[in-house]
């Protein structure tokens, strides 16, 4: 059995901690963060690096998790995005991310098959036009 289908959520955390080991210059990754969808370790990770992560959830998978609506106000200088399965919300959750960042700053998307990341360009580069 896979790490994916055994814990989701430390495959994806590890996933994109590896893929920020090799690129984390070139993203530019700094100061505060807004973290969203995050229900795994990812958080601690960055702030492990020295960024001030804020993290913004939709739904409440944990009893001492908070859920909001809307992301927390910005500018933030940069995002991180767990792709939520459905793709309406991917949609709307890149929309309100995109609205809490600065201009330019960089917004990593990461997910499974499953949860769209195959399809995730696409879908980014219609609502950026």
């Amino acid at each position: 059995m896979s790490r994916w289908l055994d814990d989701p959520e430390a495959a994806a955390d590890d996933v994109v901690r590896r893929v920020l080991d090799d690129l984390q210059h070139d993203l530019q990754l700094g100061g505060s963060v807004l973290a969203a969808y995050q229900y795994g370790r990812l958080p601690r990770i960055l702030n492990d690096r020295g960024l001030q992560v804020t993290v913004w959830n939709r739904h409440v998978r944990a009893p001492s998790k908070i859920a909001t609506a809307e992301p927390p106000v910005g500018p933030f200088d940069a995002g991180v995005l767990r792709l939520p399965k459905s793709r309406q919300e991917q949609a709307m959750a890149c929309h309100q991310m995109l609205g809490a960042l600065k201009p330019d700053a960089p917004l990593v998307l990461y997910g499974g098959n499953d949860e769209g990341i195959r399809t995730a360009p696409k879908m980014l580069a219609d609502l950026c036009g």
